[in-house]
């Protein structure tokens, strides 16, 4: 399987046992599954259409080469288990869609979260610092003066999404010239918005911001 390229099937339990050590792409889940054991360089995402999940709550999931690989395939994943130790959170090859959640709250993995198609990340992110480029969204937390300061690089130029945030909290942009805020849906912010010193406010996202 080369890079690019979307795989999607059932009853696989160890994924390395039907693709070469040179597979890239995207193995696109269509059922929750439990484990794929050894996965290489590919990426795991859920198939269009589809909102599926990834391992347990008391499940670790291992990093590949100090790697984890994760999203795309055009649906929703949710990863349940832990993401635990140094490594880099690679969401999503170049040019693939979908959304990827982190959904266990004990994840405490520290380094580098990379998004490199336009995969929406959210969820529980531990220690890691999410770079946040122009064209590409992420979910704030519940907290998201907390996202913005402890989560996303100074330089973060995407759009920071507000579902999952608190509603009627100020949101502070007060040092983010680049960032925009947005919905993944259809969210009320009631709050007070701090733009940077001459700065602007920006707005951008998939669905309506009132």
């Amino acid at each position: 399987m080369k890079e690019g390229a979307v795989l999607s099937t059932t009853g696989i339990s160890n994924l390395a046992d039907y693709l070469d050590t040179t597979a890239s792409g995207t193995y696109a889940l269509s059922e929750d599954t439990d484990t794929l054991g050894t996965t290489g360089s590919v990426y795991i995402g859920a198939l269009e259409g589809r909102s599926v999940t990834l391992g347990s709550a008391s499940g670790t999931l291992a990093a590949q080469n100090g790697r984890w690989y994760l999203g795309g395939g055009g649906g929703e994943l949710t990863v349940l288990s832990k993401l635990t130790g140094e490594g880099t959170l690679e969401v999503g090859s170049a040019g693939s869609t979908g959304t990827l959640i982190l959904g266990n709250a004990a994840n405490d993995f520290t380094g580098t979260v990379n998004l490199n198609g336009q995969v929406i990340l959210g969820g529980y992110i531990g220690n890691a610092a999410v770079s946040l480029d122009y064209g590409q969204a992420f979910y704030a937390a519940a907290d998201v003066n907390a996202t913005i300061s402890n989560t996303l690089s100074s330089a973060a130029a995407g759009v920071l999404l507000l579902d999952k945030a608190r509603e009627g909290a100020a949101i502070d942009l007060a040092d983010r010239y680049s960032l925009y805020l947005g919905a993944g849906e259809e969210t009320t912010v009631s709050g007070t918005i701090t733009c940077a010193d001459e700065g602007d406010y920006q707005f951008g996202g998939p669905g309506t911001l009132h």
